[in-house]
């Protein structure tokens, strides 16, 4: 038994070669912001008429497709793709109202009432202020966020179909080391969990969109900072898999 623990641990490429077959996604691209959508997410985002006639015409996989089309009228600003879509049976999740509110609140009433939710979404719009800066990369404007009393541990809502996620978690969409940094100087919480029960160091572990030099740079920051891995690492091909630097397996669009 031992002779095999060894030979395998001799072997980690053979053990976790599944492990490297990634999930792409597609951006919308506001300003320095990167947003992950669906190739039909991204073409009602950019006005294409084309596919959007076919769209109307052909209809759409909600299975598939999910909350992005939608998502990607109300960051364009487009209220009769958003009410077209709605009527053809697009999904509606919280990040809709958010996305409407601070980008194109006209758009509110486009969508299904829901005012405790709005209420709610304008209450924080310091904490979604810090958040959006981080997914642009706005340093300046973090800061000042930081400095005047902005929580660097508020759960807040953007776009793409997630829950809640701390300022952190959006940092580490990008690894963005600079930016992890300051949150984590500023008192963010290295493992503050997603609704769905992930740490930051699981999300970069498991990040489809950066490169395995700048996940393993994010991982050992995260590291130095008492970070743990949530949910823990299963079995020999994780353990290695986390090792090397390379992306974890088990992430879904």
């Amino acid at each position: 038994m031992r002779a095999l623990e060894q030979n395998l641990l001799a072997t980690p490429l053979d053990v976790c070669e599944s492990s490297q077959v990634s999930w792409r996604p597609h951006l919308i691209v506001i300003g320095r912001a990167e947003i992950e959508s669906t190739a039909l997410g991204v073409a009602l985002y950019e006005h294409d008429e084309a596919v959007l006639a076919k769209v109307f015409a052909e209809g759409i996989d909600w299975a598939l497709e999910g909350v992005h089309p939608l998502h990607g009228a109300l960051y364009a600003g487009r209220g009769e793709v958003v009410r077209r879509l709605i009527a053809m049976g697009s999904p509606i999740d919280d990040s809709a109202y958010a996305i409407a509110q601070h980008h194109h609140a006209g758009l509110l009433a486009v969508l299904p009432p829901r005012p405790e939710l709005v209420a709610s979404i304008r209450a924080k719009s310091d904490p979604y202020a810090l958040a959006w800066a981080i997914v642009e990369r706005d340093v300046d404007t973090v800061r000042r966020l930081l400095n005047s009393g902005t929580s660097p541990n508020e759960p807040t809502l953007i776009s793409h179909g997630m829950g809640e996620r701390r300022p952190l978690h959006y940092a580490a969409r990008r690894a963005d080391i600079g930016m992890m940094t300051i949150l984590l100087d500023a008192g963010a919480d290295p493992n503050g969990l997603t609704p769905e029960g992930r740490s930051t160091l699981r999300l970069i572990a498991e990040n489809e969109i950066i490169d395995d030099v700048l996940r393993r740079s994010a991982e050992k920051l995260l590291e130095s900072r008492g970070a743990a891995m949530v949910p823990p690492l299963q079995g020999l091909c994780e353990r290695w898999t986390y090792r090397l630097g390379w992306k974890l397996g088990s992430v879904s669009p």
